[in-house]
């Protein structure tokens, strides 16, 4: 089964040249391709333009342990933030840590927006947030990749955000299914291998 989806760009997602390595589960390495920028095809994109802007986005399945650990980093921000607003201001009644307060709390929106869409479901055949999935190219070579959040993506660790454009190709696949992604150089194919949770 190929799927496909049309999402946005993740504008940090770095481009890297050379042809990192990493260690997968298995303790095999294996060497990782360059991760280009690019899109995930969709059958349908006059459709996924049509949509309201106040059509919720779509459901982000991910394992409950990645779930309850963003629940608590959340937590400990606004925690945080809590403690700096009571400190906010100096002698001289001058805000203190805005730059601090600032960055905390970007943490913060970025990890409710993400807590927001996501659904916990059942460790299952799926890939979902926490998964690790072995995939086979067109080459026949294979590569491994962790679906984390944006903020935990490390390209050339074979860690992928779930919105860019391997990992939202990826999510929801299951052993067997082709995942298209386009790239600058041309679509390339991923056959999902393996899908191992935890």
């Amino acid at each position: 089964m190929i799927r496909s989806y049309v999402i946005p760009l993740l504008t940090g997602l770095p481009r890297t040249t050379s042809q990192p390595t990493h260690l997968c589960p298995d303790g095999a390495n294996r060497s990782v391709r360059s991760l280009e920028r690019g899109t995930v095809m969709s059958s349908q994109p006059r459709e996924a333009a049509r949509q309201d802007v106040t059509t919720p986005p779509r459901p982000v399945p991910m394992q409950a342990q990645v779930y309850v650990r963003l629940r608590h980093r959340l937590r400990e921000i606004e925690a945080i933030l809590s403690k700096l607003r009571a400190d906010s201001l100096d002698e001289d009644g001058e805000p203190r840590h805005v730059a601090e307060h600032a960055v905390l709390k970007a943490q913060a929106a970025s990890l409710r927006a993400i807590i927001d869409v996501a659904e916990v479901v059942p460790i299952g055949s799926r890939v979902i947030v926490g998964s690790t999935v072995h995939v086979r190219t067109e080459d026949q070579s294979i590569e491994c990749y962790e679906i984390v959040i944006p903020t935990e993506a490390d390209p050339a660790a074979g860690k992928v955000s779930f919105d860019s454009p391997i990992g939202a190709a990826l999510l929801g696949d299951e052993v067997g299914d082709v995942a298209v992604v386009a790239t600058p150089r041309g679509d390339r194919r991923l056959r999902v291998m393996v899908v191992r949770h935890g």
